[in-house]
């Protein structure tokens, strides 16, 4: 059977800040310094382009010129009407209507459209920001393409220069579709031990202790097949993951709440009145804050169901979906920015901080409180959750460095006003904790902490758990 390869490719980033239609809306200074990079990535990657259909919109078509002139040879361009705002299944039949003789195609179109197609064709959720491509492998003829019988070889945003001509890292590389993470519980265990054990290799702990840590670590060898196997954990795009997460979110005994709510509300309580956007907004917690505050408040999330949530608890507001790094605002449209409890969903912080500095004005605040992980060295914070129709995966996190949080605010005109850590606390495990039978599936982290009690408390002791900064926009300085 022939195979056939279908591109799909969203149009860079758009201006919005004039008020022209939305077929209309140009690119932005961004969009067109990210088009040319997946043009870049087109002609090292992909041997040829017979078709390229492209929606009508300015931004579309201006994002494919800007592709097209990246090309070795550019392919016969056909302008489609239906691609604009179209659906997935839309989009479905305008590729079951290409003509066999075309080997490989490129659809140039519009979220949500290009995600729900992708989609629908893999069974493989996943995110298209702006300029993102997905390249897809197709059995058969055009004619009978069906649901979840396509292969995804490869997705994401492709490197773009950012003004100063440097590479943007993380997550605007293209990703290959082998995401599995291996979590074994006694791994994790074991790291606990190893961590309470260089501690006091350092001097934190004496030789009854080290003898202690050396002698559970035999028993816990030995009780292996009662902790039961690992298991491959599957990526779950963030969208998913908050979906399925938000109607128990504001429920669950969370930690960071209350290390949130100490730290940020002195910086809450120092702002101006003004227009403020609540960035990942969630269900609204930190958007009530600053409408107690007399803010205008504008909340942008990309989970629908979180909005949901945050629409019963916060009617005074503003909510919008939307993604942090690409935001739906104008420019200078706000006073200050507000972002908690989200960055650690970002691998690269540059793309948010400039996104921030283009929708505040200057002389504004960016608020920012973020987790500091779990996984005492390693840079991945993965967040085992469940969708809303039963998909059990990881949604990426990382831990980003006090220095990352600085280089990315720097560039971007920002002055530092304040800085606020909290730590973990002596006991992460009570006295009367037991431990108790494992849930089947992906090993959750605080059923195992019981297990080995001393060594959590000793590994977790002081930690670094929440970071907040209150930065002031001063491009001038």
């Amino acid at each position: 059977m022939s195979e056939r390869t279908l591109i799909l490719l969203r149009h860079a980033k758009s201006d919005w800040s004039g008020d022209t239609a939305d077929i209309d809306r140009p690119l932005a200074d961004r969009g067109r310094r990210q088009a040319p990079g997946a043009g870049r990535w087109l002609a090292a990657n992909i041997d040829s382009i017979d078709l390229a259909v492209v929606s009508p919109a300015a931004r579309t078509r201006s994002t494919w010129e800007l592709v097209a002139a990246e090309l070795n040879v550019p392919p016969h361009t056909r302008i489609d009407d239906r691609l604009y705002a179209a659906s997935g299944d839309e989009l479905l039949t305008v590729v079951r209507g290409l003509h066999d003789d075309v080997e490989t195609a490129i659809l140039v179109g519009h979220n949500p459209g290009m995600e729900e197609l992708a989609s629908l064709l893999t069974g493989e959720p996943m995110a298209m920001k702006t300029s993102a491509l997905a390249v897809i492998t197709v059995s058969g003829s055009w004619g009978t393409v069906a649901p979840h019988a396509s292969a995804l070889r490869a997705w994401g945003r492709p490197p773009t220069p950012s003004p100063d001509d440097e590479p943007v890292p993380g997550d605007a590389r293209m990703q290959s579709t082998e995401q599995l993470i291996h979590q074994h519980p006694l791994a994790y265990l074991l790291g606990l031990e190893g961590i309470a054990l260089m501690r006091a290799f350092a001097g934190e702990h004496g030789r009854a202790f080290t003898e202690a840590r050396l002698t559970e670590v035999r028993r816990l060898l030995d009780r292996a097949d009662e902790l039961g196997p690992g298991v491959d954990v599957v990526p779950l795009p963030l969208a998913d993951g908050y979906d399925g997460w938000a109607l128990t979110y504001d429920g669950e005994d969370n930690g960071c709440f209350p290390m949130r709510d100490d730290v940020l509300q002195p910086m809450l309580d120092r702002l101006t009145p003004g227009r403020v956007l609540d960035a990942a907004c969630g269900t609204g917690a930190v958007a009530q804050q600053l409408l107690d505050r007399g803010h205008d408040v504008v909340g942008v999330d990309i989970s629908e169901g979180m909005l949901a949530q945050a629409r019963k608890s916060v009617p005074g507001a503003r909510l919008f979906v939307g993604d942090i790094t690409d935001l739906p605002l104008r420019d200078g449209g706000v006073e200050h920015v507000v972002c908690t409890l989200a960055l650690t969903h970002l691998s690269d912080l540059r793309p948010f901080f400039a996104e921030a500095a283009r929708v505040m004005r200057v002389g504004g605040h960016l608020l920012l409180l973020d987790t500091r992980g779990h996984f005492t060295g390693s840079t991945r914070y993965p967040l085992v959750k469940q969708a809303r129709d039963g998909r059990v995966g990881y949604v990426a996190g990382y831990s980003h460095s006090l220095g990352d949080y600085l280089r990315a605010a720097l560039r971007n005109g920002y002055l530092v006003r304040a800085c606020e850590e909290t730590y973990q606390a002596a006991q992460t495990v009570a006295p009367d904790e037991k431990p108790e039978p494992l849930t089947p599936g992906p090993p959750d982290i605080w059923e195992l902490h019981p297990w080995v009690r001393d060594a959590t408390n000793a590994a977790k002791a002081g930690q670094a758990a929440v970071v907040a900064w209150d930065f002031e926009l001063r491009p001038e300085v």
